[in-house]
C-alpha cells in the first residue's frame, strides 16, 4: 500500500514539518485542500486503485480508532518507528502547528485528475502554521475541531467581553473558514469568554462538555500542557458508569441539574460560570489563570436524554456492559443531516 501526505504548503516546508515531527511518508505532495475533496484536517483516507474512498478517519482519534486505522492500512511500517505517537496521533492531536479546517468527503470517488497520485493512498491533509507570536496584551483562542456535516453540536460563535473573536469557526459550508486572529483583552479574558453552541439534532441534550488546553504551559504535542474540562448538565443514569471497571461514576458536580437543550436551539456557555473547573486544574500549579494568553478549545462529549452519546460519532449504551457503548452506523444522524449548517452566527 502506498502512503501519501498532501499538504497545502510548498514541498520543502512540508518536508521540514514532517521531519520535525518524526513522521515519515513515502510520498509528500502539495495540494490545495479544496481540490482534494477531503477538505478536513486531520483526515486520513484509504483509497483503492479506482480512486474510491473505502475508509475515512477524521480528527483526533481515540485509541480504538487509531488501532483500527493502523490495522486497516498497515501503517505501523511507516509510523510506529517514527515516534511522536505515530503519525496518526501526531496529526490528530491539537497543538500550536495544526489547525482544523472544515471537511467534506466526496460522494464516492476522487475526481479523475487526482487519481494519478491518490490511488491506494492514505491521505493526511494537514494545515501547518507557525506558533503564535503575540504582542503584549494580545490573546488567542483556537477552535480545534472544525464543525462537520454529521456533527450533532456546532460552535456558532465565540466572544470575549461581548465582542465576537476570530477563532477558526466554520463560516459557510463546505470550506469557508473564519480567520484565526489575536485580539486585545485584559487579564480576566477567560472569565469574559462566551461560547455559543447549536443543537442540530431532533433530540434533547442533557449534558455537554468542552475541553480547554492552555498553550502557555506546553504545546500539547511535544510538551504536555495543562487542560480543563468545562461541564454543563448531568449525564443520564444509564451512561454514568466507568467504561473500564463498570462501576458507577462519581459526578464532579452532583448537584448540577440536567440540561433541557431542545432540538435546533442554541446554548450559551459562559466560561466565567465554570472558573472553578479551571482553578482546580493543573494550570494553577504552573501559572496564574490571569497570565493565560493562548487557549485551544474543543467540543468533547454530549449526551441525549435517551442515553445516546455524541463525541464525534453517535453511539448508544450497551446494557450488558455498563460504561461501554455501541457505535451507530457511519452516516447516522438524528434529524436532518444536511440542514442547519452555518452561517448561524453574526458576521
Amino acid at each position: 500500500m502506498k502512503f501519501l501526505a498532501a499538504l497545502p504548503h510548498p514541498f520543502a516546508e512540508s518536508e521540514r514539518y514532517l521531519s520535525g515531527e518524526g513522521v515519515q511518508f513515502g510520498d509528500v505532495r502539495q495540494a490545495r485542500v479544496g481540490k482534494t475533496e477531503a477538505a478536513g484536517t486531520p483526515t486520513l483516507l484509504q483509497v483503492d486503485q479506482d480512486g474510491v474512498v473505502k475508509r475515512t478517519w477524521v480528527g483526533k482519534l481515540t485509541s480504538d480508532k487509531e488501532r483500527e486505522a493502523l490495522d486497516a492500512t498497515a501503517y505501523p511500517r511507516v509510523a510506529r518507528s517514527a515516534g511522536a505517537s505515530g503519525a496518526l496521533s501526531g496529526l490528530g492531536q491539537s497543538g500550536g502547528k495544526i489547525e482544523m479546517i472544515p471537511f467534506r468527503i466526496g460522494k464516492a470517488r476522487f475526481t479523475r485528475p487526482l487519481l494519478r497520485f491518490f490511488a491506494v493512498a492514505l491521505l493526511g491533509v494537514v494545515v501547518v502554521t507557525a506558533p503564535a507570536q503575540l504582542r503584549p496584551g494580545e490573546k488567542l483562542l483556537r477552535m480545534m475541531e472544525a464543525d462537520r456535516v454529521p456533527d450533532a453540536v456546532m460552535t456558532t460563535n465565540v466572544s470575549v467581553a461581548g465582542k465576537t473573536i476570530e477563532c477558526g469557526l466554520w463560516i459557510k459550508w463546505p470550506a469557508v473558514m473564519q480567520p484565526l486572529a489575536p485580539f486585545p483583552a485584559g487579564d480576566d479574558w477567560l472569565r469574559q469568554t462566551t461560547v455559543t453552541l447549536f443543537n442540530r439534532t431532533n433530540k434533547t441534550i442533557v449534558y455537554g462538555s468542552l475541553i480547554m488546553d492552555f498553550l502557555d504551559t506546553g504545546d500539547c504535542r511535544t510538551v504536555p500542557c495543562a487542560g480543563a474540562m468545562i461541564e454543563f448538565g448531568k449525564m443520564p443514569a444509564i451512561d454514568a458508569y466507568n467504561g473500564r471497571t463498570g462501576k458507577p461514576l462519581k459526578p464532579n458536580y452532583p448537584d448540577m441539574p440536567p440540561l433541557d437543550w431542545k432540538p435546533l436551539q442554541p446554548l450559551v456557555v459562559r466560561i466565567g460560570d465554570h472558573m472553578d473547573a479551571i482553578e482546580r486544574s493543573a494550570l494553577t500549579t504552573l501559572m496564574p489563570v490571569t497570565e493565560v494568553t493562548q487557549v485551544n478549545l474543543s467540543r468533547s462529549d454530549f449526551y441525549f436524554s435517551d442515553g445516546m452519546r455524541w463525541n464525534g460519532t453517535f453511539s448508544v449504551p450497551d446494557p450488558e456492559h455498563p460504561g461501554k457503548f455501541k457505535q451507530l452506523p457511519y452516516g447516522y444522524f438524528p434529524g436532518a443531516r444536511g440542514r442547519n449548517l452555518p452561517p448561524l452566527y453574526p458576521p
